[in-house]
């Protein structure tokens, strides 16, 4: 039964990603949108089959540590998945290689640069991050027009905190 629950995070996030793949083509909200609800989902689902797996083969409850256990093995297997999803997506050198291998001539240094230099880059993340409401402009200074991007933000300078900072 021990074995069970260990299949358990990566059918979890099996269930993820096709929840997302779903979400991303039938709908206009946008990546992270369909990345977000894919996680909710595969956390309902996992969590869901955990306690399913407990009732119907009569295991105690004492053993729901591997429930625990299971959701946060779920938890960073859906973080990874989103950092794959991401490089693949917003990586530069990614997106230099496709625009170079979909020419046939090949690009110049000079073409590179006139894509790819700082300003031009900024100004379209920054159109990206308009268009998405995940910042606003107010009074000429831009402002996060997003709660949930603001406690992704706050969670993400603790996380960096805790594994980064000298003396943890």
């Amino acid at each position: 039964m021990n074995v069970l629950f260990a299949f358990i995070p990566f059918v979890s996030l099996c269930a993820n990603m096709i929840f997302q793949i779903m979400f991303t083509r039938n709908s206009r909200k946008g990546l992270l949108a369909a990345i977000v609800i894919g996680f909710v989902l595969g956390s309902i689902f996992d969590l869901v089959v955990n306690v399913a797996l407990i009732y119907y083969s009569q295991i105690t409850w004492y053993e729901f540590g591997g429930v625990l256990v299971s959701y946060t093995t779920y938890t960073a297997l859906s973080y990874c998945y989103f950092h794959f999803v991401n490089l693949g997506e917003t990586a530069r050198r990614i997106r230099i290689l496709q625009e170079i291998g979909e020419t046939k001539k090949g690009m110049t240094l000079e073409d590179l640069l006139a894509r790819y230099n700082a300003e031009y880059m900024l100004r379209i993340r920054i159109a990206r991050l308009v268009n998405s409401r995940q910042i606003k402009l107010v009074d000429g200074k831009y402002k996060i027009d997003s709660k949930i991007m603001l406690m992704i933000c706050s969670l993400m300078s603790h996380l960096r905190f805790l594994l980064l900072s000298p003396g943890t």
